[in-house]
Formats: structure tokens, sequence, C-alpha cells
């Protein structure tokens, strides 16, 4: 499987997504997002950290997907931390198309965690 996900000590949901993610994990993934972001009581926000840096080839619908959660109410903040162009430019348009401003994308992990601790 491409990805893994929980939620930490200290109530982040963690994300890995590695090696090439294939439009079946993708959907499978965004699932699991919903579930996840289902149990979240109305009102609140899941922070969400998002490592990509072992992520390959990237499916072209991510984009899309990316861009459906961004106006989720449950959604919070959501860190990505990764090291591929592609990446960035695929959180900078879905930012941009949605007028919402709660996803980051950083090459720093340190700085990718400390922006999820502040309010």
């Amino acid at each position: 499987m491409a990805y893994t996900l929980h939620t930490g000590d200290d109530g982040i949901l963690q994300v890995s997504i590695s090696g090439e993610f294939t439009e079946e994990e993708l959907q499978s993934y965004m699932k699991d997002l919903e579930t996840v972001l289902a149990d979240i009581p109305d009102g609140e926000k899941l922070k969400t950290f998002i490592d990509t840096t072992d992520l390959g080839r990237v499916n072209p619908n991510l984009r899309r997907s990316v861009g459906d959660f961004m106006e989720n109410p449950k959604l919070g903040k959501t860190a990505v931390l990764g090291n591929s162009r592609i990446v960035k430019v695929m959180i900078d348009f879905a930012l941009k198309a949605s007028g919402t401003h709660h996803m980051k994308y950083y090459t720093s992990r340190d700085e990718a965690t400390a922006w999820l601790h502040t309010d």
C-alpha cells in the first residue's frame, strides 16, 4: 500500500504517501480520510501532517482530489512535507482555486510540525 495514516498522541493525523500512488490507492485514501473526518465533532478541525518525501509518480487526479477536500469545514491546518516541485505546484493550484489558506508545503519537517502546533 502506498499510504498509511494514524493519529498521533498530539491529535494530529499523520499521513505518509510513498511510491507510485495509483488511482485505486487514491480512491482508498480519500475514503479513509472521509471516515476520519466524519468522526471529528462539528465546529472542530482536524490538523494533518502529510509526508510525501517518498512519493513516486503523482497521479494526475490527485490535484482534483486535494481541491475537493480543501473546502471541507472539518479540515484544518495541513502541512505537506516533500521534495517534489510537482506536489508543491498542485497544492498551490488547489489553494488558489479554493480560496483557502490552511494547507502549506514544506521541505523541513521541523518547520511543518512547528506550524501545525501554532493556533
